[in-house]
């Protein structure tokens, strides 16, 4: 009798310390949600919100632009007052814009802008209990895969690849800093670092831009990040990458060897752009490959390098330039067109300057667009995942790029010319004059004197047709030569 109680006893002890030890584990998801301040049980709504979308489907497909869009996702505030934080992440879970991450290069901008514009987000983050509801689903969410997925999450724990990578951008963002407090980081660091191994153990999934979000998490770069013990190859979303400067002087990041989306990746996203854009048409199927400025500018007139594998190589699609009235002009530089400013009824190209993109325009009157790592789509000029932009309308030029080159064309023999070329303001360049003789070939016929300056001097000792070459190379920050400029002048030299 007595062994009976001491086994009773040992067995009461082994479930209470077990008890505690599944506490200390999942103590997370045990805790109670703080629930909106001076109100009753009763009285808060504990249930996801239901949106436009979901009610009324047909309403909301004649919803065309984004500012409008996100006007019909809006939750009135005495809503979202007494939701509880609960309620607001179930609801955040299935918010119908979350998918305009992937039509950013940066996702991150995609997160400023929602949060500037939807008060659900703000609510949320404003919440003091956020980042703990945050993470407890964060530690149980999922993406489903199953044969059958919709946009609709699966269940509050089995999302949508879209909404679950839109939750990870998020949590990146920083917007709800308590995340990265010291109580916090720890645990949302071991999250962040099993799901990487996860993903990035199942490469038929998943690409490197899936395991990106996570990474940014860690505050690492997705480039240069590694987990040391997941043995699979891993492809980086760039092998190299630097700085070049639009049109309007803007910096934008030339990237090479981009790791590419993944079947399944490509299918979800596309789920999600039919039924956020009814009345677009999929040119192009996701890629990560190029964006709207390496198609508009370069891949519609059938030249598809718009990132190089080889970083020596020129990796601009388009410089400025200018004609002789001094009027802004672009160069496409790998098919040689010259664009200049239009009206938007005679426009070929359309150039968004506040975000940095570009459009071609079609005979229908629509756009052709290649949404970030997005889809390539046809769409009406406001039905795309961006806010209203100052745009700039640009057509093919008839008019001859105007010569670089200052100077005589018709110079006596032996007497020293002067030939300069205008430097690029603010660019880091390098120059190279060269001479031919295209009339005898002599190489002896002439004399050429500082060939890497702006000016050159060149004295020619034989009648006959020359040509002077004009090579320019912008040095990148990697101290790589990019050959941006290639001009020629005749020259007809003559006895005095």
């Amino acid at each position: 009798m007595k062994r009976f109680f001491y086994l009773f006893l040992v067995g009461i002890l082994l479930i209470g310390c077990q008890d505690r030890m599944t506490y200390q584990k999942d103590s997370l998801e045990e805790e109670p949600i703080t629930k909106a301040e001076g109100l009753s049980k009763a009285s808060l709504i504990d249930k996801p919100y239901t949106f436009l979308s979901e009610k009324d489907s047909t309403i909301w497909t004649n919803v065309i632009s984004l500012e409008d869009k996100f006007q019909a996702c809006e939750i009135p505030e005495e809503v979202l007052n007494i939701m509880t934080t609960e309620a607001l992440v179930r609801t955040f879970f299935k918010y119908p814009l979350n998918v305009i991450y992937s039509a950013y290069d940066n996702p991150l901008d995609a997160i400023e802008l929602i949060f500037k514009n939807s008060a659900l987000h703000r609510e949320l983050a404003d919440r003091d209990d956020a980042a703990t509801v945050l993470l407890k689903y964060f530690a149980r969410t999922s993406i489903d895969k199953s044969t059958k997925r919709t946009i609709s999450n699966k269940s509050d724990f089995d999302l949508t690849y879209v909404n679950e990578i839109f939750l990870e951008y998020f949590l990146a963002s920083r917007l709800v800093p308590d995340l990265y407090n010291e109580e916090n980081e720890p645990l949302l660091r071991d999250i962040t670092t099993r799901k990487i191994h996860e993903r990035r153990a199942d490469t038929k999934s998943f690409s490197e831009v899936s395991v990106q979000p996570l990474v940014l998490i860690l505050g690492e770069d997705p480039d240069e990040s590694r987990i040391s013990d997941v043995n699979t190859p891993v492809e980086p979303l760039r092998a190299s990458n630097w700085t070049w400067y639009s049109v309007f002087n803007k910096p934008i990041s030339v990237e090479h060897n981009r790791a590419e989306l993944t079947d399944d990746e490509i299918f979800d996203l596309l789920l999600y752009y039919y039924s956020l854009f009814p009345n677009s048409i999929v040119s192009s199927n996701p890629s990560n490959s190029y964006n709207s400025n390496g198609y508009a500018w370069l891949i519609k007139e059938g030249l598809n390098v718009p990132y190089s594998p080889n970083p020596t190589m020129n990796n601009s699609w388009v410089r400025d330039v200018y004609d002789l009235s001094g009027n802004h002009q672009i160069e496409s530089l790998f098919s040689g067109d010259i664009y200049e400013l239009c009206s938007e009824s005679d426009a070929e190209v359309i150039f968004y300057e506040d975000t940095n993109r570009s459009a071609i325009k079609l005979p229908s009157g629509k756009y052709r667009s290649k949404w970030a790592n997005g889809p390539l789509m046809e769409h009406y000029p406001d039905e795309c995942p961006y806010m209203p932009s100052t745009k700039k309308y640009y057509k093919k030029s008839t008019t001859p790029l105007p010569s670089l080159i200052s100077g005589q064309a018709q110079v006596i023999i032996n007497h020293a010319e002067n030939y300069s070329f205008q430097p690029i303001p603010e660019r880091s360049v390098s120059i190279q004059w060269s001479v031919e003789n295209i009339t005898t070939h002599n190489t002896s016929s002439f004399v050429l004197s500082n060939p890497n300056s702006s000016t050159c001097t060149i004295t020619f000792f034989e009648v006959a047709a020359y040509k002077i070459h004009l090579d320019v190379y912008l040095i990148d920050e990697y101290l790589n030569s990019h050959l941006i400029i290639a001009q020629e002048k005749n020259i007809t030299s003559y006895a005095s």
